[in-house]
């Protein structure tokens, strides 16, 4: 492995990521802001044509979100967003 560089199947992460559920995300996501000094989270949940939930919008006015962190959360159908 070269310096500054990881190499990772897809098939590898997307394994990895099978027993991580939406509320570990969401908590992950909740919890960072909290650390980020946020005043306000807003948790929304979007659904598709057929009312199942599609996506997971979370919010937050604090000082940041980590970039693993956000590549994690987003690689899981996750939106991050700064208000």
């Amino acid at each position: 492995m070269q310096s500054g560089k990881v190499i990772a199947s897809i098939e590898t992460i997307v394994n990895d990521l099978k027993p991580i559920t939406w509320k570990q995300v969401l908590y992950e996501a909740v919890t960072n802001a909290i650390q980020a000094d946020a005043t306000e989270i807003k948790i929304n949940f979007i659904q598709d044509a057929q009312n199942y939930i599609d996506s997971i919008v979370v919010e937050d006015n604090g000082d940041g979100l980590m970039r693993p962190i956000q590549n994690l959360l987003e690689s899981i159908a996750l939106t991050i967003k700064s208000i």
